[in-house]
C-alpha cells in the first residue's frame, strides 16, 4: 500500500491514475484548486476501494502553501511515499513569444511551482 500525495488531481490523467492507486487499496492525498470537484472525486476513490482518501483546496501557484501542504498530507496518510505532480497548463506558444507577463506567468506554473513541490 503507497501514501501518495497527488498535486493537480483534478486532471485527467490524475484521476485515472488515482482511480488505479484506488483498486490498488492505496491511501491518497488529493491536491486541486476546485473543492467541489476535490469532493467527487474522493468518492469515487472510495468507492474503488482507496484506503485512505483526504484532500484540500490550492492555487499551486502560491508556492508558500507547499511545506503546510506536504504537512497536512503527511498527518493524513501517516507518512508519504510517493508524489505525482499533474498540474500545469498547456499555453498558446506563440502567445507567450510575444508577451513576457504571460510566458512568466507560465513558468511559474509548470516549472516553478513543480520545482517548488520537488525540493
Amino acid at each position: 500500500m503507497r501514501q501518495v500525495v497527488i498535486f493537480g488531481a483534478t486532471s485527467s490523467i490524475a484521476i485515472e491514475t488515482a482511480r488505479l492507486m484506488a483498486l490498488a487499496g492505496d491511501k491518497l492525498f488529493l491536491v486541486g484548486r476546485d473543492r467541489k470537484k476535490l469532493e467527487v472525486l474522493e468518492v469515487d476513490l472510495r468507492a474503488r476501494g482507496a484506503a485512505v482518501v483526504a484532500s484540500a483546496a490550492a492555487d499551486l501557484n502560491d508556492m508558500a502553501r507547499h511545506e503546510e501542504l506536504f504537512q497536512f498530507a503527511e498527518r493524513s496518510l501517516g507518512s508519504i511515499d510517493t508524489v505525482l505532480v499533474a498540474h500545469g497548463t498547456l499555453p498558446d506558444q506563440k502567445a507567450c513569444e510575444k508577451s513576457w507577463k504571460l510566458a512568466e506567468q507560465q513558468i511559474r506554473t509548470n516549472f516553478l511551482s513543480a520545482a517548488s513541490i520537488a525540493s
